[in-house]
């Protein structure tokens, strides 16, 4: 079964309030860029959430990611597919 909606994230949540008026329980979030500095911000949302791992070690925030799964950039390829849309914001 597929997902509805992919959050592909690239800025930090501060910038993004509107976030959670937009999400469903089938969505998920991907952070990548400046959004992993603080990859546990996002985790008040109740959707899963991933970051690209190269983006958050570039960024000195391994140690802010409990409740986030790391994924590469093959993983980031096959968790689009899951979802019938992916919107960068």
């Amino acid at each position: 079964m597929s997902h509805n909606n992919l959050f592909i994230l690239s800025r930090p949540l501060a910038s993004l309030p509107l976030l959670a008026s937009k999400l469903s329980k089938n969505d998920a979030l991907l952070l990548r860029g400046d959004a992993c500095y603080n990859p546990a911000a996002f985790s008040i949302f109740e959707v899963p959430v991933y970051a690209l791992k190269t983006d958050v070690v570039a960024r000195g925030a391994q140690s802010r990611c409990s409740k986030v799964q790391l994924i590469d950039d093959l993983e980031w390829v096959a968790l689009t597919l899951q979802f019938q849309r992916c919107i960068s914001e």
